[in-house]
This record gives C-alpha cells, sequence and structure tokens, in this order.
C-alpha cells in the first residue's frame, strides 16, 4: 500500500468515526467514575511519512500508562520499540534499533474526541556492513507531538484509544559515537545520513495508534 492510500484510509476512517453516533461505538453503560489510571497496550502505530517502504519505515508498538487528572484532562506516559524497515535497500546489512519515551497531556474537546500534545525523545542505534565498508552511529532526538484521537471506556474499566492522526516536530538533536570506513565512503555516508534524517531529524506524520487497555 502507497503513502497516499494509506493516508486516503486514514481520513476515510477519521470521517466514519466522527461521523458516527456515540451510541453505536461507546458502552451503554457509563465508564466509571472512581477509575483513576489505566495501563494500555499499544499493539500498532504506524509512520506515515515513511510509508510502508522507504528507508526507515516503522511500527511502534509499546505500553502506556495514563494518569486522570479531571473528567476532561489525562496524563500519558509512554515506551515505543520500534520496529524498522531493515530490508530497505539491501546492498548491505544493516541494524536498526530504537527506543521511544513520551510523556503527553491529553484533552477532552468532546465525549470521546480528544486533542493530546507533548514530548518525545528517540534513541537510535545504526550500523551497516557491506564487504568493503561500514558505518555506524548512535543518536538522540527531542520532539513536540501533537495528535488527535477518540478513546472511549467502557462500564467494565475497558479502554479503548485511538490517535488518528499526529505530527512530530524534532526540536534538537545528537549523534555520538560515528564511524564510517571503506572504499565508498560517499556512498555509505549517504545512506547513514538518510537514517539520521528519518528517524532523529525530519519532521513526520503518524497514525493509527491503538490503545487498549484496563482503568483502576
Amino acid at each position: 500500500m502507497t503513502e497516499k492510500r494509506m493516508l486516503a484510509l486514514l481520513i476515510a476512517s477519521v470521517y466514519f468515526i466522527l461521523g458516527t453516533p456515540i451510541s453505536a461505538l461507546a458502552s451503554e453503560d457509563e465508564p466509571n467514575p472512581d477509575s483513576r489510571f489505566s495501563v494500555l497496550a499499544k499493539p500498532l502505530g504506524v509512520n506515515l511519512q515513511s510509508g510502508p517502504v522507504g528507508c526507515c519505515a516503522e511500527l511502534t508498538p509499546g505500553v502506556a500508562f495514563e494518569l486522570k487528572l479531571n473528567s476532561n484532562s489525562r496524563m500519558l506516559f509512554e515506551i515505543e520499540r520500534p520496529i524498522f524497515n531493515t530490508s530497505y535497500d539491501n546492498a548491505g546489512r544493516r541494524h536498526l534499533e530504537g527506543l521511544n519515551f513520551g510523556i503527553q497531556y491529553k484533552y477532552f474537546v468532546g465525549l470521546t474526541l480528544y486533542l493530546k500534545g507533548g514530548l518525545s525523545q528517540r534513541s537510535v542505534t545504526y550500523s551497516y556492513r557491506t564487504d568493503t565498508d561500514s558505518s555506524d552511529f548512535e543518536g538522540k532526538s527531542t520532539a513536540a507531538v501533537i495528535a488527535l484521537g477518540n478513546q472511549w471506556e467502557s462500564s467494565r474499566d475497558v479502554v479503548l484509544a485511538i490517535d488518528w492522526i499526529g505530527y512530530a516536530m524534532p526540536m534538537s538533536t545528537s549523534i555520538t559515537n560515528e564511524s564510517l570506513s571503506g572504499s565508498n565512503q560517499l556512498d555509505t555516508q549517504s545512506r547513514m545520513n538518510r537514517v539520521k534524517d528519518a528517524t532523529l531529524t525530519d519532521r513526520a506524520y503518524f497514525g493509527l495508534n491503538i490503545y487498549l487497555g484496563i482503568s483502576f
């Protein structure tokens, strides 16, 4: 599926969810008003900027802890373990892994519709090897993030939340342990720079972040 088709599907999903009566999606009973926090699994999240192929396309599963401040606002703390597309450009052996930590404030502008914003700290480790060339780096980036989504809670304390669309804007980046060697350093440097941009410095759209868990 191309990036344009994925984005079109996402927009159609948002239109459907916002146009569907709340009673058709939520529980018939009211959520427990005494619940103060939720533990959530995040089985799916998608970086829409790079699409399903591309240099560093990624999925972002993780776990989250949500603290209820009042009836309209929450604080969300989450950890993500990105799954990168390491099969891209198979000229060599590439290793790419990351870890993201986030803290976000979520405000409900409707019964289920929310806006959220906050910060995400990303860490990336990269290595690339061919028979003649090698490159490595470790990097960190702090990004501001915003997102629009819906959240439903049942009387049985089950929570379902979906970030339909979001945007991440890196504000600071640092690179350490960078090395480069081999006979084709220009090409190897170019590959490494593309990974730096895609994982640490480029602004990116994300969406379909699905959270499922239970409140206490």
